[in-house]
Order: structure tokens, then sequence, then C-alpha cells
């Protein structure tokens, strides 16, 4: 092999380790977004007040999206969210308080994770996963001492360019 040969040869080698390096390096450092870090900057904003309601008909809507509420209720009081599509949401509060999720029919709707410890955000205390099926559900604060809470509901998996 000519030295000329052996230094293209080198230079290949070294530039595909390079290359493979850069590859794996920038694979590394792609952060996967937690799944409150959109809800935390809504909690951030200011809230948009309503009041819940013991009576279904009189329950304030809470569907739209992006969008901090801040709910004050009497215990058993209920917001009333519509979900567009079947998928999981998340149930984003600034309290740790009671809630139950409930079918327009009134049937307990199973939480299918909760998550107390989210991490970079000071804003929010509690995660509460559900899969709902489209239509009405309704969320019914339990007891507490708690009057108020801020309340952000997003679709899991949703794009949140907006």
């Amino acid at each position: 092999m000519t030295f000329n040969t052996f230094k293209t040869v080198s230079l290949c080698a070294v530039l595909s380790l390079g290359l493979s390096a850069c590859l794996n390096d920038s694979e590394d450092h792609v952060e996967e977004e937690l799944p409150w870090e959109h809800a935390c900057i809504h909690a951030a904003e200011a809230a948009t007040p309503v009041t819940a309601s013991a009576i279904d008909s009189l329950a304030p809507d809470v569907s739209e999206g992006h969008t901090h509420f801040g709910v004050t209720f009497a215990p058993g009081a209920k917001v009333k969210f519509v979900a567009d599509e079947s998928t999981d949401f998340g149930f984003f509060l600034t309290k740790n308080v009671p809630f139950v999720l409930l079918t327009a029919t009134g049937d307990t709707v199973d939480i299918e994770e909760t998550e107390t410890n989210l991490t970079g955000c000071a804003d929010l205390a509690v995660m509460h996963v559900a899969e709902l099926d489209s239509g009405a559900h309704y969320l019914r604060f339990g007891m507490t001492t708690e009057t108020t809470v801020g309340l952000i509901i997003e679709e899991a998996g949703h794009d949140h360019a907006h």
C-alpha cells in the first residue's frame, strides 16, 4: 500500500468513526418531553375562573385545550369535560385534591396512572391519566379543606404545537 492510499484509508476510517460518534452523540442527547411539561407551561398562565356545581346541567365546561382553569368547588361539585375522541387524557392539578372521574351516566372511570413527583414543575402537584371514551365526563371533587384548584386537561400524546 502506498503512503497516499494508507493516508486516504486512515482518513476515511477516522471520518467514519467521527461520524458514527457524532450520530451516537446526537441520539444520546435527544430528550423526551415529560408528560407534564406542556401542562406546566399552562399552569403558570393566568387561570380562567369557573365554579363547579353539584348539578350536572350546571357544571361548567372545562373542555377547552391548553387552558388553565381555576376551579372553585365544594365537596361533591363537578366540572364537565367532553372528550372529542377515545384516548388517554392527562388531568393536571395544582393541588393534590381528591377527585373522581365519571362518565355521563355516573359510572366511575379508572385512573390508569397517578404521578405526584412532577420534576421541574413547581406549579403542578399531581397528574392523573385515564382512558376516556368520546363524549361527556365529569370531574367530581371530594372531601377536602381546599376550595380551589388549578386544572389543565391535555390529550396524552397530543402534538403541543399551537
